[in-house]
């Protein structure tokens, strides 16, 4: 036995709806002969009558109200395939979450973005600030698409693009009277701040005190409670409306990394890496 089509299940929706042959062909922009017969062939078919029609109008039958039911459920799965498949095409799709550091805010995510959206105006984002390991374990655990962080990645089963590199930067502010010593960064959260910085210093428990953000650090050394390591080119207000006492070039350098699932081959997800890359060159 031959499958329905859709123009099958729709004739049926619009008889069951209007009760009248001639509406019904109307409202479906086909001739009444047309639609008598389309409904004919499939009540053949199936060895079975839809619709009784009397002097009163069109009554579905116990069949016809069966199939009146399944014929919504499936023009409705229809709609929805189209329409899945058309917010691919235009970029809309499902939300794209994007995860990214601090540090990438001013750097390549900007760029990114912009020339994402630039490619798909309708595409819709939701963006999480956290640190590179927060982001590895929501690219782990799914909560995360794709993510711009800070190599080298430790969560198997992600794949990596390195997209920017920067230096870092030793900054002293006041007060004169302030700690001496440098503000060090959790090693679970900066494992790359935190290598650099123990080369830096010698000695892990010389860090007093511990920021886990580069702005926390800003914060900490704006208070007097020692030196703050940044990556060249952060520029955030607390820094530029204060006298800066040390400003030292660091033998540092800072690599950003666009990563993302490597099972997840989503054309948009490709493309995101190759804008992260372009705008960074």
């Amino acid at each position: 036995m031959s499958q329905l089509d859709l123009a099958d299940y729709n004739a049926i929706i619009a008889i069951f709806t209007h009760r009248h042959f001639g509406r019904a062909a109307e409202h479906l922009g086909v001739s009444q002969p047309s639609l008598t017969s389309r409904l004919k062939r499939m009540e053949d078919r199936f060895g079975a009558r839809f619709f009784d029609r009397d002097r009163r109008g069109v009554e579905p039958t116990a069949v016809g109200l069966a199939l009146f039911d399944a014929a919504q459920d499936v023009i409705a799965s229809a709609q929805t395939a189209e329409r899945t498949a058309r917010d691919a095409v235009e970029g809309r799709g499902q939300i794209v979450r994007v995860g990214f550091t601090q540090i990438v805010a001013q750097t390549v995510l900007v760029g990114a973005l912009r020339a994402i959206r630039l490619r798909h105006p309708k595409l819709r984002l939701q963006v999480t600030e956290a640190s590179t390991a927060q982001l590895e374990r929501g690219l782990e655990a799914r909560t995360l698409d794709i993510a711009f962080l800070h190599p080298p990645v430790q969560t198997p089963g992600l794949r990596q693009r390195v997209v920017h590199d920067c230096t870092g930067l030793r900054l002293r502010f006041g007060p004169e009277d302030g700690q001496t010593g440098m503000i060090g960064y959790p090693n679970r959260e900066a494992p790359v701040l935190m290598t650099a910085l123990a080369d830096e210093a010698g000695d892990g428990d010389a860090f007093a005190s511990v920021a886990d953000t580069v702005l926390g650090a800003v914060v900490l050394a704006r208070a007097g409670f020692g030196e703050a390591i940044i990556p060249g080119g952060y520029d955030h207000p607390l820094i530029a409306s204060a006298e800066v006492l040390q400003r030292e070039p660091l033998d540092l350098t800072l690599q950003t990394a666009v990563a993302a699932r490597a099972t997840d081959r989503r054309p948009i997800i490709a493309e995101l890496f190759d804008v992260a890359a372009s705008q960074a060159a």
